[in-house]
């Protein structure tokens, strides 16, 4: 995973912003509580509340400047950070398969990627103190979450991302499954599955409404999806935007292959 150098400082300050607009807007918060008092009827606002108001004024402007200024730049090295990701994924797929390129070169491979739901992060109670420095501590470093984003292109951005691939040869199909976060890299969960096409029952496809919170908005989100199953009950779900078109294309020529493929046993 690590044989492109990636900057996944871009996606941190995408999903999370920095802490820098904050802190600046606390520190003026903070000057201006101090030195309120000092204002005078008739010398006008203290040196102090003249300062506390350009830094809460900078603070703004610096917030804007990160939110809307470069959007698109940072979008781009996301999307280009997320295809880096999965060639090496496919080539990490390939090596736990203990696959060659030639061995699954059949039809194309087929990669879906959807929002990542099982990170949480466990909650463990403590007094005011460790809470008061566990908030001080999540302020000025990065911690993991879901995070939704809309682009400046409309497509809908998340910091945990999970990643499916299908590989197609002669008798079988292989699946990957790889959940990781954008913004440092880290894997959560990492597994491979193997179906004969003689034991596949058949391939579903549909659509679902998700909930995603975006901008502190609660949102609903039209995800596709399909499902392998196979007769010994086992499913692989796969869950996709619905910008893929994975029903109308990929999952098409998979289920091309596979109706082919058992009516070539039922004829042998």
């Amino acid at each position: 995973m690590n044989s492109v150098i990636l900057d996944r400082s871009v996606a941190k300050r995408y999903f999370y912003g920095t802490k820098g607009p904050k802190l600046l807007g606390t520190v003026g918060t903070i000057i201006a509580f101090m030195f309120g008092h000092s204002i005078s009827s008739y010398r006008g606002p203290s040196y102090g509340i003249i300062f506390a108001l350009l830094t809460i004024i900078g603070a703004i402007i610096w917030a804007l400047v990160e939110k809307f200024g470069m959007k698109k730049e940072q979008e781009n090295v996301i999307d280009a950070c997320i295809e880096a990701d999965l060639s090496n994924f496919r080539e990490r797929a390939l090596k736990k398969l203990g696959l060659v390129n030639e061995q699954v070169s059949i039809i194309t491979p087929i990669k879906v990627l959807g929002p990542y739901y099982g990170h949480t992060e466990l909650k463990v109670k403590s007094n005011i103190f460790t809470a008061l420095f566990k908030a001080i501590y999540r302020f000025f470093t990065y911690t993991t979450q879901l995070k939704f984003k809309y682009g400046s292109d409309d497509k809908l951005r998340y910091s945990l991302i999970q990643a499916h691939m299908f590989f197609f040869s002669d008798s079988q199909i292989y699946v990957y499954d790889i959940c990781y976060d954008i913004c440092s890299g880290d894997i959560f969960e990492e597994s491979t599955l193997e179906y004969f096409y003689r034991d596949i029952d058949c391939v579903i496809t549909g659509e679902k409404m998700e909930k995603v919170l975006s901008k502190k908005k609660i949102i609903n989100k039209k995800f596709e999806y399909f499902k392998v199953v196979v007769t010994s009950g086992t499913s692989t779900h796969a869950l996709a935007d619905v910008e893929t078109s994975i029903l109308d294309t990929q999952v098409m020529a998979m289920r091309n292959l596979v109706r082919s493929k058992k009516e070539e046993m039922l004829v042998g």
